[in-house]
């Protein structure tokens, strides 16, 4: 926020114009809010990142249990051999979805506090912008070289007439 005023004022006093100036003020505030957008790339890439390795975490599970349950099928003699087997499958079944679940309750979580987080911040750039522009911006008035021009002229016309008056 003070380096934004600062250069704000320093651009002021070099172009002499608060146009220029507020112009600056809104140019910063939108860079400001695109490198606060920018600053969340990676957090929005690991929120995507964790259903997604919970969802390959749930097929690898799935194809280890398929293959156990190959593996038991070809060297089973029958029913009940089978049967007292499918506990192995169905465990590495469950683990599999339990990724899933796991993956998807982080993520929602990771969410949940990277939008709060981002909210407040985008909070308080809105308030820096209001001091900057509504603040800084409104204790400057316009300067212009055409005003300038019109308090000279008065001034002079002013002294002018003053001087004529003093005689008389």
């Amino acid at each position: 926020m003070f380096r934004r005023i600062l250069k704000a004022l320093e651009r002021l006093k070099k172009t002499q114009s608060t146009a220029d100036m507020e112009e600056y003020l809104r140019t910063r505030s939108d860079l400001d809010a695109g490198e606060l957008d920018t600053s969340y790339s990676g957090l929005r890439y690991l929120t995507w990142l964790m259903p997604t390795l919970g969802f390959v975490g749930t097929v690898w599970g799935i194809g280890l249990g398929i293959q156990q349950f190959a593996k038991i099928i070809q060297v089973s003699e029958g029913f009940a051999k089978i049967s007292e087997s499918l506990p192995v499958v169905t465990d590495n079944l469950g683990t599999a979805f339990d990724t899933t679940l796991l993956a998807l309750f982080y993520a929602a979580a990771a969410i949940l506090y990277m939008s709060l987080l981002q909210h407040r911040q985008e909070h308080l750039l809105e308030q820096v912008d209001n001091l900057c522009i509504e603040g800084i911006g409104s204790l400057f008035q316009e300067y212009s070289a055409e005003a300038q021009e019109i308090i000279r002229n008065i001034t002079e016309n002013c002294k002018d007439l003053q001087e004529r008056m003093a005689g008389n």
